[in-house]
């Protein structure tokens, strides 16, 4: 979207609403059935509104009540004097202390969500090309009735209802929701579901770009369709990984172009080979969005997307973020939607903070994840990359499932072929290096 969009005045009043709405909503808790009827908490333009809009939501559900006072506790905590001083502002300005007060805010609040997804859906026809224009156009005009339409209320069912499905399914043997990455001892720990959100967290140098272009290749030789998007690396990069690894080939000797003698005709027959079997799509935009993101796995009709990495990826629409964990939450939040809309896992890969190396035993723990503790909320697994020796410039890599919603944590130890960015599985049992701390 373009940055006269994102400044334009009509956004800079839905911030002044914002503001004012949860001002006189703190004080009036009486109104949270009505409002919770008109807005959600993804109606809002500032994200750090929309957290203490939640969190009051939180409070009401638990103590059936709130004050102002703890909205505004709620921002001193987490927002700082600076934005607490605007709240007060605020409150000195506002006439209107009363239910028709919240609710009208509530409506404008509405009305400017729905312009900027309008806008957001307007940005995605600019991608449209003539051989999808028939597709493109059909879904913006469907998410365009979607906007006006009022929120399905579900309603509950017994669970008897359910149970000859759910009986039936456990005897189908069918595990069509499952995407193996064809490495077996990992693929026997996790399960990569459809809807899924992974997160593969190093730190740099370790290898997880070239372990997950080794794992892209797999998936796309076995008939996935798999949506690469590198942020960090230019396509002829990627290749130059896939080549490497495919064809055993010197990585060095791909990077600087200078293919010889019996490497020329690897060279050959690995062109030949992902010619014929590698269902891969590369996507090296850099500062992409999530939404940008989507509408090219939709497009493509990808059925795996992985992105390298997290830190380079750039927020939806324009929001206003306080701070990068803010910024962080916001996108790994989407990219779980997305997840779920798309019916596709998402392999997301991410930093890891400093601290991990500055341990003993510096093998990462969920707490290191760089950047916000939703990365950690929001993914269904979460897997470490890691030396097994840390002071082995050539140690084999530790690949630790710390997270898995759906299954066990666990460990699998990998040579990694530095020399053609190649990782394969061993049947190596791990073990702290010595003079390490043990295990935590």
């Amino acid at each position: 979207m373009s940055g006269e969009i994102l400044n334009s005045p009509t956004n800079k009043m839905a911030m002044e609403t914002e503001l004012e709405f949860l001002v006189i909503f703190s004080g009036l808790p009486e109104t949270v059935i009505e409002v919770r009827e008109i807005i959600s908490p993804e109606d809002f333009y500032l994200v750090h509104i929309r957290k203490c809009y939640e969190y009051l939501l939180s409070r009401y559900d638990k103590d059936g009540v709130f004050i102002t006072e703890d909205m505004m506790s709620y921002v001193q905590s987490n927002d700082g004097e600076e934005a607490l001083q605007s709240v007060k502002v605020a409150v000195a300005e506002i006439i209107t202390f009363n239910a028709d007060g919240v609710i009208s805010r509530a409506k404008r609040i509405r009305q400017y969500s729905l312009y900027r997804q309008t806008q957001n859906i307007a940005e995605e026809l600019t991608y449209i090309t003539p051989e999808t224009v028939i597709d493109g156009a059909e879904s913006a005009f469907q998410k365009l009735a979607k906007l006006t339409e009022a929120p399905e209320k579900k309603t509950m069912k017994p669970i008897q209802d359910d149970l000859v499905d759910y009986v039936g399914k456990k005897y189908s043997g069918n595990t069509g929701k499952i995407v193996p990455t064809y490495y077996p001892k990992f693929d026997s720990i996790l399960s990569l579901f459809n809807t899924d959100l992974i997160v593969l967290a190093a730190r740099p140098s370790i290898g997880k770009s070239a372990f997950i272009t080794n794992v892209a290749t797999k998936t796309s030789f076995h008939g996935y369709t798999t949506g690469l998007f590198s942020l960090e690396m230019s396509k002829e990069q990627v290749l130059d990984r896939i080549f490497a690894s495919v064809g055993q080939i010197p990585y060095g000797f791909l990077t600087k172009n200078s293919i010889e003698g019996k490497y020329s005709d690897a060279l050959g027959k690995a062109a030949t080979i992902i010619h014929e079997k590698c269902a891969l799509l590369i996507d090296d935009t850099a500062c992409i969005t999530v939404n940008e993101i989507k509408h090219k796995c939709i497009e493509n009709k990808v059925q795996i997307a992985i992105i390298d990495y997290l830190q380079l990826l750039k927020p939806n629409g324009g929001r206003k973020y306080a701070n990068k964990v803010d910024e962080v939450s916001e996108i790994t939040r989407d990219l779980k939607i997305m997840a779920g809309e798309l019916n596709i896992p998402v392999i997301l890969l991410s930093q890891l903070n400093r601290d991990v190396e500055k341990r003993l035993n510096s093998r990462p723990q969920l707490s290191d994840l760089r950047d916000s503790g939703s990365i950690e909320q929001d993914a269904n697994s979460v897997i470490f990359l890691s030396k097994t020796n840390p002071d082995d410039e050539h140690s084999d890599i530790l690949v630790d499932i710390a997270k898995n919603r759906s299954g066990p944590v666990g460990k699998v130890i990998f040579q990694f072929d530095r020399n053609t960015q190649t990782f394969r599985e061993t049947e190596q049992e791990y073990q702290p290096p010595e003079g390490r701390k043990r295990e935590y």
